[in-house]
């Protein structure tokens, strides 16, 4: 898993990436007071469907030299599965992405790419309101919805 961390006030792509450990650890070092956010990135190469899975939590830094901060991605039990077509044929990429946020506030997200069908299985979702997005990508056209 990598872990980014940025200033709330940094543009997402800014910041600095770590990667956790064999027993799930990260570190940064040199982390100003402030309050920054957390970005945990799963990727998910197994199978045919390639996934990402994304964690975001503002946390606040204070003067201690250690903060604790438990990034869990726990399994959810429901999924959405369906195709996406440009004018009917299969797109050259598409993909679904599901976006919620967690009792406790933070942001989490599964991505998931269609295979060259056109048919995608987004699996590990909550029993929650899901923020949907399906795009479908051909040599000339985009299709968002």
């Amino acid at each position: 898993m990598a872990i980014q961390l940025r200033r709330t006030s940094q543009p997402a792509n800014e910041g600095r990436w770590t990667s956790c450990n064999e027993q799930g650890f990260f570190r940064f070092e040199r982390v100003a007071t402030r309050e920054v956010r957390l970005k945990a990135r799963m990727i998910n190469d197994e199978g045919p469907d390639r996934s990402i899975r994304v964690l975001m939590r503002t946390v606040h830094v204070g003067e201690r030299d250690t903060l604790p901060v438990d990034l869990d991605l726990p399994a959810h039990p429901c999924s959405v599965q369906g195709s996406v077509s440009l004018n009917g044929q299969p797109p050259m990429m598409g993909r679904l992405s599901a976006e919620w946020t967690t009792e406790i506030g933070d942001s989490e997200s599964v991505e998931v790419s269609c295979d060259p069908e056109g048919h995608y299985l987004g699996e590990g979702l909550p029993q929650t309101a899901l923020l949907i997005r399906i795009e479908a990508f051909g040599r000339n056209s985009v299709s968002v919805r």
